[in-house]
């Protein structure tokens, strides 16, 4: 799975959070550490595996859980038009 940011998405990170805001919609978005990290990752445009194997390397956690915890993040952001699900 590949996702991208949307383009009117705007973000910034603080300290170990990130905010976000879609600048059409003013929706905006406010990431916890983790969230942040995951965030991060895929802005840098990672796709789901390669954020998946960097954050099981970073955190001690399991596999299915990290998984899991990443498409939700994916679907929520998604859901509120942050960025798009390519494929």
């Amino acid at each position: 799975m590949k996702v991208r940011l949307v383009k009117d998405v705007v973000w910034t990170k603080l300290d170990e959070e990130v905010a976000i805001l879609n600048s059409s919609t003013g929706t905006y978005f406010g990431l916890d550490p983790v969230g942040s990290r995951i965030w991060c990752l895929l802005a840098d445009g990672l796709g789901l595996d390669e954020v998946i194997a960097t954050l099981l390397k970073e955190y001690s956690v399991d596999e299915e859980r990290v998984r899991g915890d990443v498409k939700e993040l994916i679907d929520e952001l998604a859901g509120k038009s942050l960025l798009e699900i390519l494929g």
